[in-house]
């Protein structure tokens, strides 16, 4: 939401990352989305969805799902730098360091390199 739009193909991708890093199915994962669109309506920051994923999550969860949203951030091939300040500030209040927030960026650009 960083650059104000929710597009088709990120629906796709955060659908995928959705089922790969929880094993979920399709119905969960459409559940999660509605809810997520909803809280997101009624939000006014981002701290309360991050306080409760530090609080569920072990740090390389954590990492894990950084990485996701690097991968978002790239999905059209050209980054947006208001997506990346939103994910710098994620990393900061999922208590990432920055060697976290480069390390996951770097796995994201290997992970898109990578022949699947």
């Amino acid at each position: 939401w960083a650059d104000h739009e929710i597009e088709a193909h990120e629906i796709d991708l955060i659908r995928s990352s959705l089922q790969s890093l929880y094993s979920i199915d399709e119905g969960q994962v459409d559940a999660v989305i509605a809810e997520a669109r909803r809280e997101h309506e009624a939000a006014t920051g981002i701290y309360a969805f991050t306080r409760s994923l530090t609080e569920e999550l072990t740090l390389d969860e954590r990492r894990l799902l950084l990485i996701e949203l690097w991968k978002l951030n790239a999905f059209d091939g050209s980054p947006f730098h208001y997506e990346e300040h939103a994910i710098r500030k994620i990393a900061e209040l999922l208590y990432l360091n920055h060697s976290d927030f480069i390390a996951t960026k770097l796995a994201a650009r290997q992970a898109k390199s990578d022949p699947a």
